[in-house]
């Protein structure tokens, strides 16, 4: 569930059709506010989870080779799989949270939902900070490659698909099965709001998550 803040608005006819202050009083609802430290809470205990699911991977490795069954714990993996998830899903929920309250603090919520909202989050992005800060940046910007990667990972969880299974039959690798998108789109989300900060130092006001 999304948690809420609520500030007494302040909104005066002279702020209106101008781009407004980052650090501007006012008062907004925003959905998001937790995500951030939800996000690292999840990775934690999927890096617990993990280190479980190691110690049973090799003794089931090693009842194959000894020829024995070893019965893994099927509610393990799917608490590993859920952290890792949620890690995912909470890291790129943040930064859109934030995002998307940045926006309506700088440019007001009627010009914001119009033209900006429904973008892509690299576009929303690059929107964005072309407007209230007069940077433009570039395809091959830090930035915008680690807000797409985040969004690539959270779509592919929300928006799963389905595949026919290769004809050799093949079991998936073991790194595949202990893979790490978790990790990485923790130090994504953090690197995130590093990277915007330094485009717009007035900017850390507004992460209030």
């Amino acid at each position: 569930m999304a948690a809420t803040k609520r500030r007494s608005k302040v909104e005066t006819s002279k702020e209106a059709g101008r781009v407004r202050s980052a650090v501007r009083e006012g008062a907004w609802e925003v959905e998001g506010i937790g995500y951030r430290t939800q996000a690292h809470l999840c990775l934690r205990r999927f890096e617990q989870k993990q280190a479980l699911v190691r110690k049973r991977m090799k003794r089931l490795e090693a009842a194959r080779r000894n020829g024995r069954t070893y019965r893994f714990p099927s509610m393990l993996m799917e608490e590993y799989r859920f952290y890792s998830s949620a890690a995912v899903v909470y890291s790129a929920m943040a930064v859109e949270g934030f995002l998307n309250y940045y926006g309506v603090k700088r440019l007001g919520e009627d010009f914001y939902r119009n033209n900006l909202e429904r973008l892509s989050s690299d576009r929303k992005l690059a929107g964005v900070l072309a407007i209230c800060t007069h940077q433009l940046l570039p395809q091959t910007a830090e930035l915008v490659g680690t807000i797409r990667r985040l969004a690539e990972r959270r779509n592919a969880l929300v928006h799963p698909k389905a595949r026919e299974p290769k004809s050799n039959g093949s079991r998936p690798s073991r790194r595949a099965i202990l893979s790490e998108p978790s990790r990485d789109s923790v130090h994504d989300m953090e690197r995130f709001f590093e990277l915007f900060t330094q485009l717009d130092p007035d900017s850390v006001g507004a992460i209030t998550w």
